[in-house]
């Protein structure tokens, strides 16, 4: 039985593999599994959070800034260039799989999201809580 979470988990999913599209092209939920516009729903938040992965940078977010704030300029460029490393990006997606991962459990995302984001956010929340699907 498709679930709220197994929703979350088969976008993320997709995502990491560059599959995503399978969800916008209807290939990835069979009608037997969800109503058409829970379909349309999960295309909807599967585009957003294919969008801020693609775009993310974990420099833009409100985690980040707080852990700046009072700190020497020569600080904030040492810790800005060690954020800028290639695993460190990729750790950095990876919290961010594990914050979508648990939305309806914890805000974390929007701690990691760039605030200018959290609109977004707000919606992938909405359009997951009114899926016509059990949460777990």
């Amino acid at each position: 039985m498709l679930t709220r979470q197994k929703v979350l988990h088969l976008i993320l999913a997709l995502l990491k593999e560059g599959d995503i599209c399978l969800i916008s092209s209807g290939k990835a939920l069979r009608s037997e599994l969800c109503s058409e516009a829970d379909r349309k729903s999960i295309g909807r938040m599967a585009e957003i959070i294919g969008n801020i992965y693609d775009s993310y940078d974990y420099l833009l977010s409100p985690e980040f800034a707080e852990s700046l704030r009072g700190k020497s300029e020569k600080y904030c460029e040492v810790r800005s260039s060690l954020e800028r490393a290639p695993q460190k990006k990729k750790v950095r997606k990876e919290e961010f799989i594990a914050a979508v991962r648990r939305l309806q459990q914890d805000k974390r995302i929007y701690d990691l999201v760039d605030s200018s984001r959290h609109a977004e956010i707000d919606e992938v929340v909405d359009l997951l809580s009114n899926l016509d699907l059990p949460a777990e």
